[in-house]
């Protein structure tokens, strides 16, 4: 899981990171874990500003989808962030978009932003 304050909905990477990944259960209306089999999922983050930085990334589906109930992994998804995604120092905010076998799409979570942010390296080099 990210770099985060305990009980903070705010992941913090450094500039350049590439791990660890996003990891998020994406969960429906209700508060249940949406199982994702067969389905894709993308991230779209933009900077605090509005500007659409990285539009619809693929995630990567926990393959475990049994229910959470039964110890399994149901609707986690993870994003890896690429070489440059997090090159430049802001705030983010980022939702997520399953894409269902019918076509029909969801926005998680439909009502708000979740939040990033991309400090710089400790000693201010790039890769």
């Amino acid at each position: 899981m990210p770099a985060q304050t305990k009980g903070s909905e705010i992941l913090r990477y450094a500039q350049y990171d590439t791990a660890p990944d996003v990891r998020v259960r994406l969960r429906d209306g209700a508060g249940d874990a949406i199982d994702l089999t067969g389905l894709a999922v993308t991230i779209t983050i933009i900077s605090a500003t509005g500007q659409v930085d990285l539009e619809r990334q693929a995630c990567t589906i926990d393959p475990d989808q049994t229910p959470e109930a039964d110890g399994g992994n149901r609707g986690f998804v993870n994003w890896t962030p690429g070489e440059s995604d997090l090159a430049a120092i802001g705030q983010y905010n980022y939702t997520f978009e399953v894409t269902y076998g019918n076509g029909t799409k969801q926005t998680i979570p439909p009502d708000r932003w979740l939040r990033l942010v991309v400090s710089t390296t400790l000693h201010g080099l790039e890769p």
